[in-house]
This record gives C-alpha cells, structure tokens and sequence, in this order.
C-alpha cells in the first residue's frame, strides 16, 4: 500500500473528499425521505390493501399500491405441537446458515476438517465500507 505522504500532489484532499461524501449521502437520505414522503401521498389519495396489489391509470402511468403482511414465527415449538407434523412441515422450512464465527474457529483448531469443509463453501468479497471520524 502506498504510503499517505507520496500520493501525487493532484488527487484531492482527505478532507475534500469526506465532505464530497457527507454532502452525497446527506443528498440521497433527502432524496430517500423525498420518495417516503410522495409514497405516503399516493397511499392516502388512493388508499391501499392490507395484502395485495391496487392498481390506479393514468395517461401515461399506472400506479400501483401493494399492501404487504410481513409474518414470522413467535415460537416455533408452540406452533408445531399445535398442528400435526405434515401441516407444520409445509408451513416450515429450515434453511442452514453458515456459521462464519464457528468456521474461523475450526480453521485455528483444526485445520484439516477446516481445508475439508472449505471446498464446500464459496466466498466473494463484499463492499469495502468507507467511514469518516472527525479528527481530534
């Protein structure tokens, strides 16, 4: 990596550049709570369903309002002693995670199961975080 001090004396400041992306993303949470608040306007002119899809014609558009009913399980061991095993079966599903934690440890403790287990599972880098402090 290239140290701070020998950057070319054209790109822009540090702090240039931190207060470029406090200005955008103070720019696209306006933009955010500008949408908000215009989705909010078409659902009180036009109202909505609680589950479903509304539609509304314009001339050059269609509107529509979709009602959504998000639903989780409070507790799963009430529900499946309430119904019987097929009905819970089909409303259930199980989804195995990886436990990244675990998988680290595994790699220090034993490296062979590790390399083993490693073939099995695929990587992909993720979005380099970018985050700006106010110097002391």
């Amino acid at each position: 990596m290239q140290a701070l001090t020998n950057l070319p004396t054209n790109l822009p400041s540090i702090d240039a550049l931190a207060l470029a992306l406090i200005d955008a993303k103070d720019e696209a949470n306006a933009a955010r709570d500008r949408v908000l608040q215009i989705e909010n306007e078409i659902v009180s002119i036009f109202g909505n369903e609680t589950e479903g899809t509304l539609n509304f014609e314009g001339g050059q558009y269609t509107l529509q309002t979709v009602g959504v009913i998000n639903r989780n399980l409070v507790d799963v061991d009430k529900l499946r002693a309430s119904i019987d095993p097929v009905s819970f079966d089909a409303i259930v599903k199980y989804k195995p995670t990886l436990d990244v934690a675990g998988l680290k440890k595994l790699a220090i403790k034993d490296p062979a199961s590790y390399r083993s287990a490693a073939r099995w599972i695929g990587e992909k880098s993720g979005k380099t975080a970018v985050k700006i402090k106010e110097s002391k």
